[in-house]
């Protein structure tokens, strides 16, 4: 119990996440001001310029929120990735930004970089205010590390994200809050009278749908702001951190403050937006359609991105709990046929192609990555790369499919519209967007002379449309907040989805004129119009409670409605009788002062140490090894450190450790070092025979190239790597006293590959569906006048679909053979181990062994039951298993056997967001004849 303990303690430490490197040839650029650091690529100059103002202007108010004024910080700005992303992290303290802006407005319509500089800013608030009292003592004693430990145990996921979109929100004409397409899932259930628990929504579920923790944070923290004043999250994180080491201070800290724990204040909220969403919807008469997807949907479910073969017919994009992004033709008839699964959400076709961009990785910078086009041919079922390395999103093939254009966004932050030959890739024509806005959704028109698109800048979201003929820009809507996307052409009008009304749904603007009608009035919402090929129909995807359908409708302008005429009520959560004067935009262009900041070179070399945590914990799952540690990772990431102290309380050995890892070049090098005085014990069912000591020096280099080969529904990882170890055994003696003859000094080598594929899995699905492992070592002592060994080891998975969904069969196999018999003057060293016996036995020391075992593993119902705070079930799992080896000692063939089940649960336990996986395992040895069982935890046994 006391290690199930100490798992579930150190388990937090998982919120430290990995970072990447970048290409060595970048030249790193650095501004300071007064609380920002900000290091970027040399060509990102102009928009690190305008982020330290951004950041610098709203410093005051980001603070002010939460009554605290973090200390200053460092921020990175990547480029060379594709990736839509941002971070503001611990362990080490820092910033990292992605500059690719978020390719459609299901984010926000404010521009990029100012919604990252209130976002970010607001986690690093975050932080610096749950560093204090409690929290504060933590982190002095463990560095960053006590802090994230202790901010994650008491704090829960969503007040951090919830916080930061309420900032949003308030500080701009255009944040998450103020979308309707925010809203939709909540909304949608609510309206559906579908009532949903605070241990679901906290924890989410793998049988009923709720939005991430994105939308709970927001409108619980909305919520509280809205009843019990601006400071009302400063005095409850105040208490918080007084007894951070309590996962539940947090919600006893918001009932001091509101008289209601953080279950029933997640019931008020719900009731109090319920209210707001039924009044919304009083009075509004909604568009009647057709339902094109007629197959019972057995769990939550999307189907997207409709595209007319013909008048009849049509490609989908279906995704949801059971499945990934997959493309689908629905007949007229409304039968399915799969056809591609893919790596995109959207999807174009014209005549027999159909396109989309799939991100592929660099093979060894993980910040860099790439948005390629693909092109799948629907008659020879052949899928086909057109672009290398390039950054397209949005892509859209021609009527006549002959040319497809894109959106490019290069390094230097500049975006474009692209058309690109559909069979070749070569860039046909080239345009830099209007005013240099960021360009979403291009699409041909029916003709293929125009392409109509959105825009978005610092002033808001606007639509266009390109004339292929003239090479010039047409403006229809102005740049401004109301929230507008996918248009299309349809004759003299463009059709789009927007916000107006409070409801997302499809409105139309006459091209000429300019007066808009809103063409379809559904209860939840309906997005992304297409036109029929006569012209006479409307395709677009239909929300309810079970994800999107594809509805179908007649097109009658006698039935659109004038926007004059059109009801609207925004909900404006975020707004209160109080504070509905004082919640403006603070983030305006003209509002922001723009100061030149001196710029400099970036020394890697002067910033290669920096230390940022001290921890003091097990050394591994036994916990018998208390271990003392360092760590330093600078701010890129290429020189990570770690150095220590390692006491065995069992053994009452110690030595000391030191590890660094370069990665700034192609190649990984890797050096450790430790000494200290060793011991072992020999055992004999459980008693002590003997025991040796000694001390031992190993020092370890190596270098390694860990190549990432993943291309779209792909994971692929390729390492190749040698290291070589020199150890010195001194003072090595039995239990008598007497000096043993492995003393002495050898160097050790150890040249391995490992290589791995998998496809990506479905939420439901507990392992990959398909994919393949292999893992190739071989160890020697090259020079050595004492010893002499070698171990040579191969091992392997191979993952397989079951009879039904989410069943899987994985078969792995090994084989392992040390060096058997010596010379008289040498001593035999017995590397460790690669290979694992059949469960239901202890370990063994062979020389060579064969290892074959297979499992199948399905999951057997989703309880999604909990017992108040302290836990909750998600998933019950089965597991039957046969285990075999063949295994030799000196010449002593032995052979193992096992089989039998194991029964596992998913769960949280504290309504902490760390996953666990707890059960029993229940092993057959034939040659024993016995039936074994064993606790498990996280895979791994427990000995009672």
């Amino acid at each position: 119990m006391k290690k199930i303990f100490l798992i579930i303690l150190l388990s937090p430490l998982l919120f430290v996440f990995a970072q990447e490197q970048n290409p060595p040839s970048i030249k790193w650029k650095q501004i300071k001001s007064e609380h920002f650091h900000i290091i970027y690529p040399k060509e990102a100059t102009e928009e690190a310029q305008d982020i330290i103002n951004k950041l610098e202007h709203l410093y005051v108010p980001c603070s002010d929120i939460l009554g605290s004024k973090p200390k200053p910080i460092s921020l990175v700005l990547f480029n060379q990735s594709a990736t839509t992303n941002a971070y503001a992290r611990l362990a080490p303290r820092m910033m990292g930004w992605y500059l690719t802006p978020y390719n459609n407005t299901n984010l926000s319509i404010t521009d990029w970089t100012t919604t990252l500089a209130i976002h970010e800013q607001k986690h690093v608030t975050q932080y610096s205010k749950l560093n204090s009292n409690f929290t504060k003592l933590a982190s002095i004693i463990f560095g960053q590390y006590g802090q994230v430990v202790l901010s994650n145990i008491s704090t829960p996921t969503w007040f951090f994200e919830g916080e930061a979109v309420y900032a949003e929100t308030i500080f701009t004409n255009s944040g998450r809050g103020r979308t309707s397409n925010f809203s939709l899932p909540i909304r949608t259930i609510l309206l559906s009278d579908k009532k949903i628990k605070y241990n679901k929504a906290l924890m989410r579920s793998y049988k009923t749908y709720y939005p991430n923790h994105y939308y709970l944070g927001y409108y619980m923290v909305t919520h509280v702001t809205r009843n019990y004043g601006d400071n009302a999250w400063s005095d409850i994180l105040n208490r918080t951190t007084k007894f951070s080491y309590s996962p539940f201070s947090f919600s006893r800290s918001l009932k001091k403050r509101t008289g209601a724990k953080v279950k029933k204040t997640y019931k008020n909220a719900m009731h109090e937006l319920d209210s707001l969403y039924r009044e919304q919807i009083k009075g509004l008469e909604f568009t009647d359609v057709q339902i094109i997807n007629t197959k019972k949907k057995r769990s939550w479910t999307n189907y997207t991105d409709a595209e007319f073969i013909d008048n009849n017919n049509i490609y989908i994009i279906k995704n949801g709990f059971d499945l990934n992004s997959t493309i689908f033709l629905i007949d007229e008839m409304g039968y399915e046929t799969k056809i591609k699964e893919i790596d995109a959400s959207v999807i174009s076709y014209a005549n027999n192609k159909i396109v989309w961009e799939q991100t592929n990785y660099d093979i060894r910078w993980g910040e860099r990555s790439f948005k390629e086009i693909m092109v799948f041919n629907t008659e020879t079922k052949k899928t086909k790369q057109i672009s290398k390395k390039g950054k397209y999103f949005s892509t859209c093939i021609s009527p006549e499919g002959s040319k497809i254009v894109a959106v490019e966004y290069n390094t230097l932050s500049e975006c474009a519209l692209v058309i690109l030959n559909s069979e070749t890739g070569e860039v046909i024509e080239k345009q830099s967007s209007p005013n240099g806005d960021f360009i979403r959704s291009p699409i041909y028109s029916q003709d293929g002379s125009k392409i109509v698109f959105s825009h978005n800048s610092a002033n808001g979201e606007g639509i266009s449309y390109y004339d292929v003929e003239t090479k010039k820009y047409v403006e229809i809507i102005a740049n401004g907040w109301e929230r507008i996307s996918k248009p299309v052409f349809y004759g003299n009008y463009i059709i789009y989805n927007s916000d107006y009304s409070g409801i997302g749904n499809i409105y139309a603007i006459d091209i000429e004129s300019k007066e808009r009608y809103q063409v379809v009035s559904r209860k939840f919402g309906a997005y992304n119009a297409k036109i029929s090929p006569e012209n006479k129909h409307l395709l677009f995807e239909d929300y309810n409670l079970n994800g999107y359908d594809i509805a179908k409708m007649p097109i009658n302008k006698e039935e659109w409605i004038e926007i004059k005429n059109v009801k609207v009520f925004k909900e404006d959560y975020f707004l209160t009788e109080k504070n509905k004067s004082e919640i403006k935009s603070i983030v305006e262009p003209e509002q922001i002062e723009h100061q030149k900041y001196e710029e400099s070179n970036y020394n890697l070399f002067k910033s290669a140490i920096n230390i940022h945590s001290w921890t003091i914990a097990p050394a591994d799952p036994t916990i018998d090894d208390v271990q003392a540690t360092i760590y330093s990772n600078n701010k890129l990431n290429t020189l990570i450190f770690s150095g220590g102290l390692n006491a065995s309380t069992r053994d009452k050995a110690y030595y000391g450790f030191l590890n660094a890892s370069y990665q700034k070049y192609f190649p990984v090098f890797d050096i450790s070092a430790m000494y200290g005085n060793r011991t072992l014990a020999n055992r004999n069912n459980g008693e002590i025979t003997s025991v040796n000591t000694w001390f031992e020096t190993n020092i370890i280099a190596g270098v390694n190239l860990p190549l990432n080969l993943s291309k779209g529904i792909y994971n692929s990882q390729l390492s190749i790597g040698t290291e070589g170890n020199y150890k010195i055994i001194e003072g090595k003696k039995d239990n008598f006293g007497n000096s043993l003859p492995e003393n002495g000094s050898f160097a050790a080598g150890n040249y391995y590959a490992s290589y791995y594929r998998t496809k990506r899995g479905s939420w439901r699905d507990i392992s990959p569906r398909f994919g393949q492992s292999l893992y190739l070592s071989y160890r020697n002592i090259p020079l050595s006048d004492n010893f002499e060994g070698y171990r040579f080891h191969v091992s392997g998975k191979l993952y397989f679909p079951g009879l039904l969904k989410h069943h899987n069969l994985m078969i792995d196999g090994a084989y392992e053979q040390q060096l058997i018999g010596s010379t008289a003057s040498k001593y035999i060293y017995y590397f460790s181990s690669g290979v694992t016996l059949p469960r239901g036995y202890a370990g063994e020391l062979l020389d060579d062994i064969i290892q074959l075992s297979v499992n199948y593993q399905l999951p057997l119902f989703y309880p999604d039951f909990g017992i108040g705070s302290l836990i909750y079930f998600k998933r019950v799992r089965y597991n039957s298993f046969y285990d075999f080896a063949i295994g030799s000692y000196q010449g002593n063939e032995q052979r193992f056997e096992s089989l039998g089940s194991e029964f596992t649960v998913d769960f949280n336990v504290l309504r902490l967001p760390i996953g666990f996986n707890a059960g029993l395992r229940f092993s057959y040895v034939p040659s024993l004849g016995q039936l074994i069982y064993e606790p498990m935890i996280m895979g791994m046994s427990i000995p009672l």
